[in-house]
Formats: structure tokens, sequence, C-alpha cells
């Protein structure tokens, strides 16, 4: 319209029940839009704005709530992700059963519970010569954080052992927190963080494509947070044992349910 021709509209649709028919004429559409003008799914963008997202054109980047998720923290509180962890983007592993110089085993997202805990894992690649070396950079160590990063699932979870045997595989990207950060922000806090609704929201609006979504890396550098107080780390530790409590007597009673089944 006159005096925006530097914005362009964005309203995201894709929670509503509306289809594309050939009795629909462009008046109903302009007609949906006008409905939508004022909601919380449109928002506008200027071209520049556009230009520093590298022209992502998925309407949730924009419209999204979850863009103003530290709003109310001073700027100067928060910290890049890229400062705090080394991120290691796993890529995919040339694999040759015939010809083969190590072997290892390979993290899916199916390998992690559900309170984010990655069980050690059952898939076994027989790693070819021109694959060690991303299987030596996707090599996890202990109290790395994986992120799924395809497909829109972000599954997110903590490794726990000190064996070295085991890769994430091509979706994950690896989190490994600094040495000088650990204690400002311990491995399994900034998994629950990942893994909270709110950075989840936040994926969601950072992803390109509709098919299958996908972050990129660049989108996780910049992602910033303030660092937690001694007293939420506390509590979200007291919380995440309590969890890890509760599942180990879900997992005994099923057992015990299992047993009991009767054996013919």
């Amino acid at each position: 319209t006159p005096g925006t021709e530097n914005e362009v509209w964005f309203i995201d649709k894709s929670n509503q029940k509306t289809f594309l028919s050939r009795k629909r004429t462009l008046h109903d559409s302009l007609e949906s839009f006008d409905l939508l003008e004022r909601s919380e799914n449109s928002s506008s963008a200027s071209r520049e704005e556009l230009i520093q997202n590298d022209f992502n054109l998925n309407p949730k980047r924009y419209t999204s709530k979850s863009n103003d998720l530290f709003c109310k923290v001073k700027p100067e509180s928060l910290m890049r992700l890229s400062e705090i962890v080394e991120l290691i983007r796993a890529q995919e592993i040339l694999a040759d059963e015939d010809n083969w110089t190590m072997t290892v085993k390979e993290v899916l997202p199916k390998d992690i519970d559900e309170i984010g805990l990655i069980e050690m894992p059952q898939k076994k690649l027989f790693v070819a010569e021109k694959g060690e070396k991303r299987a030596r950079q996707a090599t996890l160590e202990e109290e790395d954080v994986i992120l799924c990063i395809k497909s829109g699932n972000w599954k997110c979870g903590l490794w726990t052992y000190p064996d070295k045997g085991c890769t994430a595989s091509s979706c994950f990207v690896i989190f490994r927190v600094k040495d000088e950060f650990k204690k400002l922000l311990p491995p399994f806090y900034l998994m629950r963080l990942l893994r909270s609704s709110a950075l989840q929201e936040r994926f969601n609006s950072l992803s390109i494509g509709t098919r299958a979504p996908l972050l990129k890396m660049e989108d996780l550098r910049q992602i910033a947070f303030p660092l937690p107080s001694e007293d939420e780390i506390t509590q979200e530790k007291e919380k995440f044992e309590q969890q890890v409590k509760l599942l180990k007597e879900i997992r005994r009673k099923t057992k015990e349910i299992q047993e009991l089944n009767m054996d013919i």
C-alpha cells in the first residue's frame, strides 16, 4: 500500500483450516488478510530486516512472539550461545562394511529418552578410511549436549558416558560448554534450556523450509540468553534429579508388570 513500500507483510496461517480452491477469488483472499492484519499471527518486516535474515521468508520468524524471548532482559545481560559453547556440526560419515578401518556407535534421535538423557546407541557404523575425520569430529565427550536440527523435531539430549566410541548422527549439532563456563552454565542446565518450550518455539521461528524444517548454524550461534543464577541452577538440578528418580521407578514398575504377564 502507498507509504509502506519498504515493508513486507507476513501472515502465518499454518494453524488455520483455510484451503485454496478454484472457487476462492482474489477478493476473498484479501478479505482474509484484512481480518488477520491486527492478529498475533501477522507482522510486517522491512526489506533491511529481510536482508539481515538472509531473505528467510518463514512467517514464524517475523510473527512469532518468541522473537522477543528475553525482551525484558537488558542486552548487556545476554550472552550469545557461541560465546559459551563450542558448536560442532556432525556430518554424514562414509561407511563401508567390506573395507572399514574403525567402528563406532551412532546416536540417533530415538536414543534420547523422555527427560533428555541419551541412552547407549545400538546402531553400529563400519567407518571407511575417508570417513574417519568426520567420525572423530562427531565423537561425543562426557557432558556434551546434542540438538537435532532437521525435520522440525528439535530433540535435545545430554551425553553422560565417558566412553568415546560413539558419534552423533548427521542430524545433530554438538554443544560443548567451554571449560571456563561450566560452573556458570552446567551442561545439564543447557540441555534443559534447549528443551524448554520458549527455546523450542524460538527454533520454530528460526527454521527454514516447510516440508523438512532446518536450523542454520549461524542462527544457533546468534541465540542469546542470560546466564542463570546459582539458585536457578540448584532448582533445576533438583527438578532434573527428581525426574531421573521417577523415570527409574517407572521403568522398574514397567518391568515388574511385564514379568507378571502369563507365560504359556
